[in-house]
This record gives structure tokens, C-alpha cells and sequence, in this order.
């Protein structure tokens, strides 16, 4: 398995760790009319787990052999945001964790931003 480095967020709640992404280029019609929206250039998924080495393991996989870019946060309450934040096209999340999986799992699927991101736990 490769090793990668992780480029660390201090944030309390806990975003464990961030890997460096491709910015493409704006594009328009994803923020409405006008609003020019930055994203990864590639698929990113959100790792919600507070197990640093099945994280690291699950982040080696989606990277290496999905060429996935992968945001980890530790703790279910930073589940939402960061999902709106860089607009995921999957979560991986751990139920039983701080700050509950299962509400996190409500708030993603109650929200119409993030409703049809799919969830795997």
C-alpha cells in the first residue's frame, strides 16, 4: 500500500485530514444563474469516521484504485457542512461515532442539497 501524505486542518470538532485536490476551472449553472462554482477536477468522497487507521485505509483505497479524492472529518456534526462545502459525490460514514452518525445520516438525507448524495455505511 502506498503511503500518502495528508495535509492536516486544525478545526475543532475534527476534520482529521485533507488531501490536496485539482481545482478545475469555474464553471457556470451549478450555484444558479451567473455564479461561477469551483470543484475538484475529480470524484470526491467524504470519509466520516473517527478511526484514524481504517480512515487512512479506506482513503489509500478510494484514491489508489477509484482515483478518488477523499476528505476526512472525525466527527458526525462536520458531516453536512463539509458535504455542501465540496459538493461530495459519496459519504462513507460510521454510525456509531462522535456526534452520532445516525442524526448526521437524517440531516444529509433531510437536506435537498445533499438528499441525493449517497450514503454508505
Amino acid at each position: 500500500m502506498r503511503h500518502h501524505h495528508h495535509q492536516p486542518v486544525a478545526r475543532k470538532g475534527g476534520y482529521q485530514s485533507v488531501r490536496k485536490e485539482n481545482v478545475s476551472a469555474p464553471r457556470r449553472g451549478d450555484g444558479g444563474e451567473g455564479t461561477d462554482v469551483r470543484r475538484p477536477a475529480r470524484r470526491v468522497a467524504v470519509l466520516v469516521d473517527d478511526d484514524q487507521p481504517f480512515g487512512d485505509m479506506i482513503s489509500d483505497l478510494l484514491t489508489d484504485e477509484f482515483g478518488c479524492g477523499v476528505l476526512v472529518c472525525t466527527h458526525a456534526d462536520q458531516a453536512e457542512p463539509m458535504v455542501l462545502a465540496v459538493r461530495a459525490d459519496v459519504v462513507l460514514l460510521d454510525l456509531v461515532m462522535p456526534g452520532d452518525g445516525r442524526e448526521a445520516l437524517r440531516a444529509l438525507k433531510a437536506n435537498p442539497l445533499t438528499r441525493l448524495v449517497p450514503v454508505f455505511f
